[in-house]
């Protein structure tokens, strides 16, 4: 059916601009227990989907855009 991936990006430089697309791909986030994977597979016969993802390793922000793809 296809695939989720996600993304985050900190504002705290300057909090008062929108996160860029090139912002964003700088921490394409790994699906913990994923063997490194970034993509989680969607499947049609989900109902519900719970989905742990590892955070960049010294990542800290006060103001972060996450982005689901």
């Amino acid at each position: 059916m296809g695939v989720f991936e996600f993304r985050v990006c900190s504002l705290d430089n300057d909090p008062t601009k929108d996160a860029t697309q090139s912002c964003l791909d700088l921490n394409l986030l790994k699906i913990a227990g994923g063997d490194g994977r970034t993509q989680f597979e969607v499947l049609r016969s989900f109902t519900v989907v719970r989905i742990n993802v590892t955070l960049p390793a010294g990542l800290v922000c006060k103001h972060c855009v996450f982005q689901w793809k």
